[in-house]
């Protein structure tokens, strides 16, 4: 059993938590990546952070959250059910007492929790629930799109996806109607740069423009999002998905595949006869499905692929950069990858040099973050290594 909770690094920053079976009044710190100690916890007190945020979000014994600073210091008290992480536009969604508000990065209560549902904010409004109706506020809380909807979403360039009557069109910061409130289901997010958005008519999927005219009829069963930005979709037709691009307004495969995955480092991961394997944006086949498993994504560069039931990685042009030697292999940051032959896990380098030995560290999990992951012995339990496989001394 672990007598330690030690956190992945996140910010250069990491939590360490002593089991209170162990011990009552234990220690429960944040330190950095030199090892000190930057503050403790309250007793009962668990503390967590986003990659990328300047503040830090805690837990108390009564699962009630605050938001603290960098030092310690508690911004907001333990007041609230929820705090979200992912700050937009300034702001994080909260919820006290059930109700749906806003919070700035100094703890401030911009917009009070009166709603009783909300989403983030984006272009510079929120929608927010009210009465059991959905509507969207600005950043000093004035009503821009009164509280008479079923649903809203905002999307780009001045759109905002709303739902009316069981229905789904599309609505300006105006509260003009863009596209008449006439489709089961209407996509709300793309990028500025996309011409076409699928819509669902009659249980079947199709793409419309920003005006609300056919691009492509409403003929398919499904679709899946196959880019952050909403460029690409995949849409299912007779068991088989085709690759769709919003911006040239044309399908860049024939349906021929069983999945097409997300975008990455100008891949998309496909199945054909339960093999896995990659086309490029262009839609032509980069790396031959032959493979019995594939990740999804590519990791600086290189995607860990399975063939002969033994793990290796390629490249984004299909070459071997890991032989087909381990019988696990997970990606990891800095670098790394865990790797694993029979029991025994070890860290190799993108070109299969061993960095930390197999078997040294009886346990450690699957990722370094911020260059360091906590690793486990029989002698020494629990601490803190980096990527030369050092010991991170804590200095209590």
């Amino acid at each position: 059993m672990h007598e330690y909770e030690f956190l992945p690094f996140v910010n250069n920053k990491a939590f360490i938590y002593k089991d209170y079976v162990f011990d009552k009044n234990s220690h429960r710190i944040c330190i950095n990546s030199q090892g000190d100690v930057l503050f403790e916890l309250p007793k009962g007190v668990k503390c967590f952070s986003y990659e990328d945020e300047d503040v830090l979000f805690a837990s108390n014994e009564k699962g009630l959250y605050a938001l603290i600073d960098n030092k310690g210091n508690n911004l907001t008290g333990y007041i609230y059910d929820v705090i979200l992480g992912g700050m937009e536009e300034g702001f994080f969604e909260v919820k006290r007492d059930g109700k749906h508000g806003h919070i700035d990065i100094c703890g401030n209560e911009v917009i009070p929790c009166i709603y009783e549902d909300g989403t983030f904010f984006s272009e510079g409004i929120a929608p927010e629930k009210l009465n059991n109706k959905w509507g969207c506020i600005d950043s000093k809380n004035n009503i821009i799109i009164p509280f008479e909807y079923e649903d809203l979403s905002v999307c780009s360039n001045n759109r905002i996806c709303a739902k009316k009557n069981g229905l789904w069109g599309w609505i300006n910061k105006n509260n003009d109607v863009i596209v008449d409130f006439k489709y089961q289901d209407l996509v709300s997010y793309a990028s500025r740069y996309c011409n076409a958005f699928p819509a669902k008519i009659n249980n079947k999927w199709g793409l419309i423009d920003k005006t609300g005219s056919v691009v492509e009829n409403f003929v398919y069963d499904e679709f899946e999002y196959c880019s952050e930005t909403g460029r690409y979709y995949a849409f299912k037709k007779k068991k088989h998905f085709a690759l769709y691009d919003t911006v040239k307004l044309k399908f860049l495969t024939d349906f021929i595949y069983n999945e097409i995955g997300d975008f990455s480092y100008n891949h998309f991961r496909i199945k054909k006869n339960r093999k896995y394997g990659y086309i490029d944006i262009f839609g032509e086949i980069i790396v031959e499905p032959i493979y019995q498993d594939a990740e999804e994504y590519f990791s600086e560069g290189i995607a860990i692929v399975k063939l002969k039931n033994k793990y290796g990685a390629i490249n984004t042009s299909g070459n071997v950069v890991i032989p087909f030697e381990y019988k696990s292999l997970f990606t990891s940051h800095d670098g790394m990858l865990l790797a694993r032959k029979n029991l025994n896990g070890g860290f190799i380098d993108r070109k299969n040099n061993i960095i930390i030995p197999f078997g040294k560290f009886n346990y450690f999990p699957k990722s370094f973050s911020n260059g360091f992951v906590n690793v486990w012995t029989m002698k020494d339990g629990d601490f803190y290594i980096n990527c030369k496989g050092e010991k991170l001394e804590i200095k209590l």
